[in-house]
C-alpha cells in the first residue's frame, strides 16, 4: 500500500464542506476508507486587531485546495473526482 498524498481541487469556501462529506463517506465504506487515510484543510490561526479588540480568525493555507492522504487507484480516484463542489 503505497500512500501518497494528492491535492484535490475545489470550489474556494467549500473546503471544509467537501471534507465533511467525504469524511462521512469515508465512515460509510470499509473499502475506501482502507485507501484513504487522511483528508485535510491546511488552516491557521490568525490575530486581528479591529476596532481595538483582538479576534481570531481561521484562514486557509490553500483557498480551494484540500490535501487527501491515500493509496490512489481507480476506486479512489472516481470517488474523489465524482464529489460535489
Amino acid at each position: 500500500m503505497a500512500l501518497n498524498w494528492y491535492v484535490v481541487r475545489t470550489y474556494s469556501g467549500h473546503e471544509n464542506k467537501v471534507k465533511q462529506f467525504l469524511d462521512s463517506e469515508l465512515e460509510e465504506n470499509e473499502d475506501l476508507k482502507a485507501k484513504v487515510e487522511d483528508v485535510l484543510v491546511p488552516t491557521e490561526k490568525v490575530f486581528e486587531v479591529k476596532d481595538g479588540k483582538k479576534k481570531s480568525k481561521t484562514k486557509n493555507f490553500f483557498p480551494g485546495y484540500i490535501l487527501v492522504h491515500a493509496d490512489l487507484d481507480n476506486q479512489v480516484k472516481e470517488f474523489i473526482l465524482n464529489t460535489q463542489s
